[in-house]
Order: C-alpha cells, then sequence, then structure tokens
C-alpha cells in the first residue's frame, strides 16, 4: 500500500507538473517580412531545360538555386546557359557568378563576371552586372556600368551606358565609348 501511495504521489507530481507547463509555439514562428526573405526550396546541382517542338531551346545550370514561390523568384549561384536553335545548334552560350530569375516573365538579372558568346556573330559580352529582358529580347547594363564586346576577328569596344536589342541585332553604348574596330575585307 505503501508503494501505491508513493507511485501515485508521484504520477500526480508529474502531471501536475506536465499540467502547468505548456509549450508555446509563437515564438518559433518565422516573421512574414523573414519568411519572405527565406527560400521555399534549395536545390544543389541545379539545371533547367526548356524544350519546344521536342528539341532543346535553352538549358540553365547552377550549382545552387534558391526558389522564392512568393517573390516569384529563382536566385542562381554559379551559373552556365545555354540557347539552342531549332536544330538544337548553339547560339549563346554563358557564365556568371550570380542571377535572379524572375519566374513569371523569364526576365533575369545576372551579376558578376559575365561572360556571354554569340556562336553566329562571334562575339563575347564581359561586364559584372547585366539586366534581360525576354519579352522585348533586350540585354542592358546601369549607365554607369562598363561592359565590353569583343569580337574574333579582333574589334573590341567597351564604353557606359550599354542596350542592346536581340531582335534588332543592334548594340548601342551612351557614353564613354572606347575601343578598337577591324573591318574585315568582305565588309
Amino acid at each position: 500500500m505503501q508503494k501505491n501511495r508513493s507511485f501515485l504521489l508521484h504520477l500526480s507530481c508529474i502531471v501536475l507538473i506536465l499540467y502547468g507547463c505548456s509549450l508555446d509555439y509563437r515564438s518559433a514562428n518565422i516573421p512574414e517580412e523573414m519568411a519572405e526573405n527565406l527560400p521555399e526550396t534549395v536545390f544543389v546541382q541545379f539545371s533547367r531545360i526548356i524544350v519546344r517542338d521536342g528539341k532543346i531551346k535553352t538549358k540553365l545550370e547552377a550549382e545552387r538555386a534558391e526558389n522564392f514561390t512568393k517573390k516569384k523568384q529563382m536566385v542562381l549561384s554559379n551559373i552556365r546557359f545555354f540557347e539552342y536553335d531549332e536544330n538544337e545548334k548553339l547560339l549563346t552560350e554563358g557564365t556568371a557568378d550570380k542571377a535572379v530569375l524572375y519566374t513569371e516573365t523569364d526576365d533575369v538579372d545576372i551579376f558578376g563576371n559575365i561572360y556571354l558568346y554569340s556562336v553566329p556573330e562571334k562575339t563575347a559580352i564581359y561586364a559584372e552586372t547585366l539586366y534581360w529582358k525576354d519579352k522585348e529580347e533586350k540585354l542592358s547594363a546601369a549607365p554607369d556600368d562598363r561592359v565590353r564586346v569583343k569580337e574574333d576577328e579582333g574589334s573590341s569596344i567597351e564604353g557606359r551606358g550599354f542596350n542592346s536589342d536581340f531582335k534588332l541585332r543592334e548594340i548601342v553604348f551612351a557614353n564613354g565609348v572606347s575601343g578598337v574596330f577591324i573591318q574585315s575585307k568582305e565588309e
């Protein structure tokens, strides 16, 4: 009987202690502004391939991709990009340290050690920051950012206020332009 009382007394103490304790999960909730800055998913060795009419159109590879669904953004690190024509022949390739892909529009802000190369134009673009507007097919830089365009044949032009219209195959610099233009015999 003494053992039963002792057991009941211990059990009663445990129940009272547990009853007096409450687990407050409210403090573990992440504030909404912080939640927006935390990715919903993180991918390592990420690859995104867009296929049209059964053929690869673009391929994007990144060491890391962070998806922010609410912001409709994907942040990519250490990127490689490839664009192909209708016969899956390489048109454009590029690399960069970081990019922000706006998933609703496919616009992209590109940052750090940017290298883009157009195979048909035999031309490379070097920059630290570029902005791609997908619908308009325009590539631009901030007005004060320096961009260099270099052709395989030796011409090299750099300047500030870079804008390029891929539909018109046109490149414009607003100021600070310098470089060397080499005219080929065909021209």
